[in-house]
C-alpha cells in the first residue's frame, strides 16, 4: 500500500477534497472526504506553536496559557504558564497551585497525535482528565491547563456525563435509556445512540435489562450473530458468564457469501447487570461486518474469520432517565412460598449439573500448515458454562475467544480448555487439553526429475508451503538445501547406475528443526 500520496488540489476555495481509494480488506473503492486545514498549513517538517488559554474562575481567578508545539501531527511539547492572579489567594495559586499543576500536566499530551478535526478529540481530551485525581488540590489548574490545550488544538470534546445512583434501585420494574456499543469498531449495535430498554430490579438488588438490538442498518451495516455473555463482577479482564442471559435470535433479509440466506442473529437481549451500580457493564459480542468478509487471520489482536470477529461490547445505562413503572409489591404467602420452592428447586439442579459438567472435544489435531482456520468444536454438558480457550504456543497457533484454532507455522501447541459454570454464587471449573500439531506438506517429485548429463541427476520437486528448505536423498546419499525460494538441485552419481530419489520439506519451529513426509520414490538411471 502506498506511504504516501501526492496529488493536485482541484479547487483551493473549498476546505478538502474527494478521494477515491480501495480498502483491501473491504473488497471495495469507497469515497472518503480528505479535509484541508490551509489555515494551519506549515512547511514540511518544520514545528509550529499554537497557543491557547483559558480561565480559573475559583479562588479569585487567573488565566493559564499554553504553547502547544506540533511536528508532523504529532504534538512535541508544552509550554505552561499563569498570569493575573487575583484576590487574596493569588501568591498560593501562583506559587503552590499552579506549580502542581504545571508538574503533573506537562507532559501528558507528548507523542500524541492531534488528529484531523474532532477524530482524535476525545482522546486529547481524556489525555488531560487522567492526571485531574493525582495533582492532589489543584484540579481547577489542572481541568485549565486541559481547556487551554483543546483551545490551542481548535479542538472541542464534551464529556458525556452518566449520574450513577449511590443507593441500590427500589425492586420494581423501570424504563430506561440505554445503548450498546462495541469498544474498537466504534458501532451502535441499536441503530441509534440510545434506545428504551426495560430494566427489572429484585427485590435482593439484582439487576436485570431487555433491549432491542438492530442489525444491518445503512447507519450501522453490521449485524450481531451472538452475544457470547457478560463479564463477572462486570471486570472485562475477567471469566465471560451466560448464566442468566437470553437472546432471542431472528433473521434478516441479507445475505452474501460469507452469510448464507437464513442465517439467524440477536434481535433481543435479556442480560444480568452484574457488579452493583456502574456508568457502563461489560459483554463480549460476535459480530458479523460485510465490508470486512476479506479479512481472516489476527489483526491487532483481533482474530477474523471473513469478516466474523469477537468484540468487548458495553451496555451503558442513562440512569436519569429510569422511570418506575410497576413497583414489586410481593405475592401472597402462597404465592411466595411456591416461586421459593421453584427457585430453590432450579438452584438446586443448576448445581448439580455445574458440579458434573463435562468437556468433549477431539483430543487431538494434526494439520498440514497452510491449512484454514478450524474449530475446535468444544463443548460443556452444562448449559450455562462458559468455554475459554488458550494456546500454549501462539507462535504456531493461535485460539480465538470462539475456539477457532489459526495456524502460523509448523510446530506443537496445547490448547487448554476453560469451562466455567456458575451456579448458587459457586464457579466451578473444568479443563481439557486439545494437543495441535502443525506439519508441513508432503513433496513431491516434477517431471523434470532425471538425470540430463552424464554423472548427474537432478532432483525437481514442488515448493510446500512454510519450508524453509529442503532435504533431497539420493541413492544412500542425502542433501541439505537451505532455500525456501529453491525447486531443484543438481548432484553426482555413479555414471550408469540406477538411484532411488526422494525429497522432503524442512523448517524450524521453537527451535528445533521439523520435517514434512518423503515424498513417493522416483528411479532414475543415471547416464553414462
Amino acid at each position: 500500500m502506498p506511504a504516501t500520496i501526492s496529488f493536485s488540489i482541484p479547487d483551493v476555495s473549498l476546505n478538502g477534497v474527494y478521494l477515491n481509494m480501495f480498502v483491501d480488506v473491504m473488497g471495495a473503492a469507497p469515497n472518503a472526504w480528505m479535509r484541508i486545514d490551509y489555515d494551519r498549513a506549515v512547511l514540511e517538517g518544520q514545528p509550529v506553536v499554537y497557543s491557547g488559554t483559558s480561565h480559573v474562575d475559583q479562588f479569585g481567578g487567573y488565566d493559564v496559557n499554553v504553547d502547544v508545539t506540533v511536528q508532523g501531527g504529532i504534538i512535541q511539547g508544552l509550554a505552561i504558564s499563569g498570569a493575573n492572579y487575583a484576590g487574596s489567594d493569588a501568591a498560593y495559586n501562583e506559587n503552590v497551585k499552579m506549580t502542581a499543576a504545571i508538574e503533573g500536566m506537562k507532559d501528558k499530551w507528548n507523542g500524541m497525535w492531534i488528529g484531523h478535526g474532532h477524530s482524535n478529540a476525545e482522546a486529547l481530551y481524556k489525555a488531560g482528565g487522567e492526571q485531574l485525581d493525582t495533582v492532589s488540590g489543584a484540579t481547577y489548574s489542572c481541568k485549565s491547563i486541559r481547556d487551554a490545550v483543546m483551545n490551542a488544538l481548535g479542538i472541542s470534546w464534551t464529556d458525556e456525563v452518566i449520574n450513577v445512583p449511590s443507593a441500590p434501585l427500589a425492586a420494581g420494574t423501570y424504563s430506561v435509556n440505554a445503548s450498546y456499543y462495541t469498544d474498537i469498531v466504534l458501532h451502535q449495535l441499536l441503530g441509534t445512540e440510545n434506545v428504551p430498554a426495560t430494566l427489572r430490579v429484585a427485590k435482593d438488588g439484582s439487576m436485570q435489562i431487555e433491549l432491542d438490538l438492530v442489525n444491518g442498518t445503512a447507519r450501522e451495516p453490521l449485524y450481531t450473530t451472538a452475544v457470547n455473555g457478560y463479564y463477572e463482577a462486570n471486570d472485562a479482564s475477567g471469566a465471560i458468564l451466560r448464566a442468566g442471559m437470553t437472546e432471542t435470535m431472528g433473521a434478516v433479509d441479507y445475505s452474501d457469501a460469507y452469510f448464507p440466506a437464513g442465517t439467524k442473529v440477536v434481535t433481543h437481549l435479556s442480560l444480568p447487570l452484574v457488579g452493583g451500580l456502574a456508568r457502563e457493564y461489560a459483554t463480549q459480542a460476535r459480530l458479523y461486518v460485510p465490508v470486512m468478509n476479506a479479512l481472516s487471520g489476527e489483526e491487532n489482536g483481533i482474530v477474523f474469520d471473513n469478516g466474523r470477529f469477537d468484540v468487548n461490547a458495553y451496555v451503558k445505562v442513562y440512569w436519569d432517565s429510569a422511570k418506575l413503572v410497576k413497583a414489586d409489591e410481593g405475592g401472597s404467602g402462597e404465592d411466595a412460598d411456591a416461586a421459593a420452592e421453584m427457585k430453590a428447586k432450579r438452584a438446586a439442579a443448576e448445581l448439580a449439573a455445574a458440579k458434573a459438567q463435562k468437556l468433549s472435544s477431539a483430543k487431538a489435531y494434526r494439520k498440514a500448515f497452510g491449512a484454514k482456520a478450524f474449530s475446535l468444536n468444544a463443548k460443556s454438558s452444562c448449559a450455562g458454562a462458559v468455554l475459554s480457550f488458550k494456546s500454549s504456543n501462539k507462535k504456531v497457533a493461535v485460539v480465538s475467544r470462539a475456539g477457532k484454532v489459526t495456524l502460523k507455522v509448523p510446530g506443537s501447541a496445547m490448547i487448554t480448555v476453560t469451562s466455567k459454570a456458575v451456579a448458587s454464587g459457586k464457579t466451578f471449573t473444568k479443563t481439557m487439553k486439545v494437543s495441535v500439531k502443525v506439519t508441513l506438506g508432503k513433496a513431491s517429485l516434477t517431471a523434470k526429475t532425471k538425470s540430463a548429463k552424464a554423472g548427474t541427476v537432478t532432483v525437481a520437486w514442488k515448493k510446500v508451503k512454510g519450508a524453509k528448505g529442503y532435504q533431497v536423498k539420493v541413492g544412500k546419499k542425502t542433501y541439505t538445501v537451505k532455500s525456501a525460494k529453491a525447486a531443484k538441485v543438481t548432484v553426482s552419481a555413479a555414471k550408469g547406475k540406477s538411484v532411488e530419489v526422494r525429497v522432503r520439506a524442512w523448517s524450524d519451529a521453537s527451535g528445533k528443526r521439523v520435517y514434512g513426509s518423503w515424498s513417493k520414490a522416483c528411479t532414475v538411471k543415471v547416464r553414462a
